[in-house]
Order: C-alpha cells, then structure tokens, then sequence
C-alpha cells in the first residue's frame, strides 16, 4: 500500500502481488505521478504490518526493505542471516500485535495438523502447521513484536 506522508496517513493506493522466496516483490501503481511521496505499507498473512521508514518519492526505483531494518519504519525488521532483514511473523489474527489472541488459531491448526494449503498459522513457511512454527510465535510475542506506524 502507499499511504499519505501525513496523519491520518490515509491509504492512498494498494496493490495485491506475491512476494518471491528472495523477498522481492514488483508492485505496480496505477494513478501515481512521479515525484510524489508517500509511505510504503508493507501487509502479509501472517506478518507485522511494516512501513518504510520514512516517506518515499515515486520514481521507477527499488526500495529495498531487507537491508538493514533502518528502512522498517522504527527498526520493526528482524535480522534473519547477517545483512538479510524480514517483516516479522506472526500476527496471524492480523490485530497488529503477535499476543495470545494468535495463539488459539496456531494451536488448533497445528493440533489438526495442517498441512498442503496456503495457511496463515503456517509462520516458517514450510508448508506444514507444526510445532516447528511455535519457536517463531512465542519469541515474537515474549518480546512484544507489534506494528510501528507513524
């Protein structure tokens, strides 16, 4: 999404594309002039809501999200290798927190096990809703991960 550079920092204009394995998503805006500023609204299944870090001028060049987690509004980014930064995970209910009103939906899912479908319990994006994905889910809530938006 991009979103206006001033409160109530209304959505502006949106776009619905699938993130690559390597992290990089080409978003394409309708309707947007070149030279206009706006914050950069990053929303995935299961991840913190992530802004830019400060608003961006619309021209036809990248804004890289994954190095360092300065370009995450309020350094909201984890380090998952050195150099390599990531929205964190999480948020399944979509809330804005990762908290215990995450938990029931991760804990039915991986009692059920399941598996093969595109799920927003599925937090280490392996495939499976597994006791694999609690670590990610109870690390994110002990430390209070949430959306930090300006």
């Amino acid at each position: 999404e991009l979103h206006a550079i001033n409160p109530p920092y209304a959505m502006m204009h949106s776009y619905q594309g699938v993130i690559k394995i390597d992290g990089s998503m080409l978003g394409v805006f309708e309707n947007v002039s070149q030279g206009s500023m706006y914050y950069i609204v990053l929303k995935h299944r299961n991840s913190i809501e992530t802004w830019s870090s400060l608003p961006v001028t619309m021209t036809n060049s990248v804004y890289d999200f994954t190095s360092s987690s300065s370009q995450s509004y309020a350094d909201n980014a984890i380090e998952v290798e050195p150099g390599v930064y990531a929205m964190y995970s999480g948020d399944i209910n979509q809330d804005g927190f990762v908290d215990s009103f995450d938990f029931p939906l991760l804990d039915t899912d991986i009692f059920n096990g399941v598996s093969g479908v595109y799920a927003s319990t599925d937090l280490n994006g392996d495939g499976f809703v597994d006791s694999f994905d609690f670590p990610i889910f109870d690390l994110n809530s002990f430390n209070g991960v949430s959306a930090m938006i300006p």
